[in-house]
């Protein structure tokens, strides 16, 4: 991925606070494969993308906690659309 390996992984972790009997999140997203050509003033030119999601449940019932999760993957495709950032998150360093 771009701009190349790192050592970083890539990972979420969405988190919410469960107060009530039970709790649904779904989130969709789109990873970019990207490739910065060599050379002064050379911009990152997109390759690939792929469309993925995931679902969470949750509930209690009978005093014990019962959930489900789902993955929802979808095939590598072509692009040559850019992608647009709403906001960028920077590593901490060590």
């Amino acid at each position: 991925m771009y701009p190349y390996s790192t050592g970083l992984v890539t990972s979420d972790n969405a988190g919410a606070g469960v107060e009530a009997r039970s709790i649904r999140y779904t989130a969709q997203y789109t990873m970019w494969m990207m490739y910065k050509p060599p050379g002064a003033g050379a911009i990152p030119v997109p390759l690939k993308t792929v469309d993925w999601g995931f679902g969470a449940a949750g509930a209690i019932e009978g005093g014990k906690l019962k959930g489900q999760k789902a993955v929802f993957p979808t095939p590598i495709g072509d692009t040559i659309t850019h992608p647009t950032w709403t906001r960028v998150v920077k590593n901490k360093s060590k």
